[in-house]
């Protein structure tokens, strides 16, 4: 009787744990990277020319955006304090957050992958629109009220550095 127990409880154990498990593990052929920047980067380059937009693209991470203005300060490195004006939306138009001002500390992945590569490139003064691929920010996750493989729109600007005032934990 306590033999047949213990088989009973492991077979329920087994069924129930094993699709949890399954649902806690990723799966990196279902979020194949490179197909996935490939096909949002063209649906971005779609949108850039519909609208007349005057888009970089970033050599380095493939990243589209557009100055709107050109600061003349000095870029951030890594443990400075970052304050920017930010909107985002998708690239429906639906608003996420508008004018928002905070403050990140570069390098410390406070934030998506997206905005630390922006901020690399932005230097304080800059205005500028930046194209988020879903691989930069939430990839296949849902986030509050952004979908899954959204592609942000970020209007960012730089305002001021704190130069070395954060220490990494």
């Amino acid at each position: 009787m306590k033999g047949r127990s213990v088989s009973i409880f492991l077979t329920l154990f087994i069924l129930v744990s094993v699709p949890f498990l399954q649902g806690c593990l990723r799966n990196d052929d279902l979020y194949n990277l490179n197909e996935i920047l490939t096909r949002e980067n063209q649906t971005i380059d779609n949108y850039i020319t519909t609208n007349g937009i005057n888009a970089i693209t970033d050599p380095v991470y493939g990243i589209r955006f557009s100055y709107e203005e050109e600061g003349e300060g000095i870029k951030a490195i890594n443990g400075d304090g970052v304050k920017m004006n930010y909107s985002v939306r998708l690239l429906d138009g639906t608003v996420i957050e508008e004018n928002k001002t905070a403050t990140f500390r570069k390098g410390a992945r406070q934030v998506i992958d997206g905005l630390e590569i922006m901020m690399i490139l932005m230097r304080t003064g800059d205005k500028v629109k930046a194209f988020i691929p879903s691989p930069y920010a939430y990839r296949d996750q849902q986030r509050g009220n952004i979908p899954p493989n959204s592609i942000l729109v970020f209007d960012l600007e730089m305002t001021d550095i704190d130069y070395g005032s954060y220490d990494f934990d």
